[in-house]
């Protein structure tokens, strides 16, 4: 109880500073999205984006793929009953985000 009161009463600093980075990250991979013409769901509140891959992928077979010859980690929308689409999660550095939205171009332009 005394973490949770300390939590929400103590110093919010570092909160905010977590709100504005989550906030880049966000736009960074939605602008990302929009320049490769991908429909993808914008998050009003989450740290994640769902982008549409059918009918030129399946969800499961791109999320395998993915992680199995890019390295990327992603969630198939079947896991959240909406087949046809992917989960990606914005909680990783830029840096890294930025490399794993460079592979998911690659992947989905050739």
């Amino acid at each position: 109880p005394e973490a949770s009161i300390e939590a929400l009463s103590g110093e919010q600093t570092q909160i905010q500073k977590m709100v504005e980075e989550f906030n880049k990250r966000r736009q960074f991979v939605c602008h990302e999205f929009e320049n490769l013409g991908i429909e993808f769901i914008k998050p009003e509140g989450a740290y994640y984006v769902f982008f549409k891959v059918e009918p030129e992928f399946d969800s499961l077979s791109f999320c395998k793929t993915m992680l199995r010859d890019f390295q990327v980690a992603l969630n198939p929308g079947e896991t959240f009953g909406v087949p046809g689409w992917v989960r990606l999660s914005y909680t990783v550095d830029i840096d890294d985000l930025k490399e794993g939205m460079r592979r998911i171009a690659k992947w989905i332009k050739k």
